[in-house]
């Protein structure tokens, strides 16, 4: 675990497979890093009552801010500590690409 801030973001290197890097702030939210040098925010977590575990993209790293991706992290954890699953949102829900 990571505590991951812009210095963070900005030391990201792909290195021929995939990696994780995982927040030490909030438990659950991360950065999924590609082979090939691609980097997306991700959520990871259990859901209530499924024991099961699932992991959902929040957006391209270069595209959505680091708050932004915190705060829908935040969202998609409290719902799935409700039962639902995450991995099936509304399009209308899903962050805004931003430059």
């Amino acid at each position: 675990t990571t505590k991951i801030n812009e210095r963070t973001i900005a030391a990201l290197k792909p290195t021929g497979s995939r990696y994780f890097i995982r927040d030490q702030k909030l438990t659950g939210f991360g950065i999924e890093c590609s082979a090939k040098g691609k980097f997306s925010y991700i959520v990871e977590t259990r859901i209530n009552g499924s024991g099961r575990n699932v992991r959902t993209r929040l957006g391209k790293v270069e595209l959505v801010p680091l708050q932004d991706a915190r705060l829908e992290a935040k969202k998609l954890l409290i719902e799935a500590s409700q039962g639902k699953d995450i991995r099936y949102r509304q399009e209308d829900e899903l962050l805004p690409e931003t430059l």
